[in-house]
């Protein structure tokens, strides 16, 4: 997972969750070299089996115990007369993994799983639906978290499930044919003006083509 850390002149201290088991490992450093038996306070608000006072071992780390919910902490790491506090969102194992999913300009859409907000590479991702499409199938992640998906023939709901790691996420997404990935809104302001927004799969699109015309005279036309 992506450490979260913060320093005090040399000082620093980062807290990482583990994506096999959700401890989380806070090591603290001094100019980037690791600091051993620095004072590890962690407290909370809310309850957390991991609020407790620590000192460092020699690679500069304390292991902190998975939490049963999400809960923010206060880390404050000291040593030589120095202090360093870091507030840190921990996430429990069960709830970590997150798959999202989005479409491209040429239609076919990417799959992401992540962890900790860190792509998660083989992580196996299975897609059904109870339409027909192509891209029904099991897959496994590449390096950067992300499983490709085909194009659909047309508009399509498939269910996406992710397991990487002991634990699951699962969403439901619709996936739209290129030549229907189109979307136009128009909307008026209290000044008379009138916006023509273009999106294609909910996205901004530059340089497109629009024409305004209408029955009566109208200086947009064109």
């Amino acid at each position: 997972a992506f450490p979260m850390a913060a320093s005090a002149a040399s000082l620093s201290v980062a807290v990482d969750q583990q994506p096999e088991t959700g401890e989380a490992v806070v090591t603290v450093t001094d100019n980037e070299t690791a600091v051993e038996n620095a004072t590890v306070e962690v407290t909370s608000d809310s309850a957390y089996a991991g609020n407790d006072t620590y000192e460092t071992d020699a690679n500069g780390t304390v292991t902190l115990p998975n939490p049963n919910e999400t809960v923010t902490v206060q880390v404050n790491a000291t040593a030589d007369n120095a202090t360093v506090s870091s507030d840190v969102e921990l996430v429990p194992h069960e709830e970590s993994l997150e798959v999202s999913a989005s479409q491209a300009d040429d239609g076919t859409a990417a799959v992401t799983v992540t962890q900790y907000d860190e792509a998660v590479e083989n992580a196996t991702v299975e897609i059904s639906s109870d339409a027909n499409y192509s891209g029904i199938g099991t897959y496994e992640t590449d390096e950067s978290g992300v499983v490709d998906l085909p194009e659909p023939n047309e508009t399509v709901t498939v269910q996406v499930d992710a397991t990487a790691n002991g634990v699951s996420a699962s969403s439901e997404v619709e996936l739209v044919p290129l030549e229907e990935s189109l979307d136009l809104a128009v909307s008026q302001a209290d000044d008379g003006t009138v916006t023509a927004t273009v999106t294609q799969y909910g996205d901004a699109v530059e340089d497109a083509t629009v024409e305004a015309e209408g029955d009566s005279n109208y200086s947009a036309t064109g």
